[in-house]
């Protein structure tokens, strides 16, 4: 059994202060830092115990990550985490380019002094979490740079709706595990991002972001010829 971690990540904030609660942040950051490994089982009591609570929390936080598609119920198969789902990334892909990009082609508003701030703050960070060889706080800086992005043009229920889809596509980030090169990739899109919001040029701004977003088809590759046991090979899926 894995230890569940109880520094939630979660992608969605959760905002009920209830053991069911707890349970399910701390759920669904184990499976999507991957410390609970795609197609890996897992068993209601065993859960329950690692995490010190009742059958009941635990059988509440399945329902709703089942929702989520990150576990699957199956006779066949029991419990399990699901798989990595090719086409499900590329449809979040789809939904975070469009939005994303959208935002920042259409801004509500132009971003304010302190809203630079605290990019360049973001972005200092990122390279902070590269060079501890962090990539968790890397994972955290990065989606914090892209809900400070899109605030900043007053478009902050977008970004709500990206992290909706959002969870597939850290579970392959943090698969890959830590790479320096490419994150520091990562670190140098973002900083040309930044640049184009600095000078208001807010088509370019848009371009840089979608690009971004959609290399994860890069990181895809790499992890499919090197790890095709963490993907789901029915069609479609």
């Amino acid at each position: 059994m894995v230890a569940v971690a109880t520094r939630p990540l979660s992608l969605v904030p959760e905002r009920r202060n209830t053991v069911a609660a707890r349970v399910y942040a701390e759920l669904r950051e184990a499976i999507v830092t991957t410390a609970l490994k795609p197609g890996i089982r897992v068993a209601e009591a065993e859960l329950a115990d690692s995490l010190g609570v009742s059958r009941t929390p635990v059988r509440e936080a399945f329902v709703r990550l089942v929702e989520e598609g990150l576990i699957e119920v199956s006779p066949q198969t029991g419990t399990r985490v699901c798989l990595v789902g090719v086409e499900r990334i590329r449809q979040a892909v789809f939904v975070r380019t469009s939005l994303e990009g959208g935002a920042l082609r259409s801004p509500a508003v132009e971003p304010s002094d302190a809203d630079l701030r605290a990019l360049r703050r973001n972005l200092a960070d990122q390279e902070a979490a590269i060079g501890e060889g962090d990539v968790t706080e890397m994972h955290r800086r990065d989606m914090a740079f892209h809900a400070t992005l899109l605030a900043s043009v007053g478009r902050p229920l977008a970004w709500n709706a990206c992290l909706l889809v959002s969870a597939d596509l850290a579970r392959v980030g943090f698969l890959l595990g830590f790479d320096g090169a490419h994150l520091s990739q990562v670190l140098a899109e973002h900083r040309a991002i930044f640049a184009a919001l600095e000078a208001r040029d807010f088509a370019a701004a848009a371009d840089r972001v979608v690009a971004n977003v959609a290399n994860i088809e890069d990181d895809l590759a790499i992890l499919r010829a090197r790890n095709p046991e963490y993907f789901d090979p029915r069609p479609g899926a």
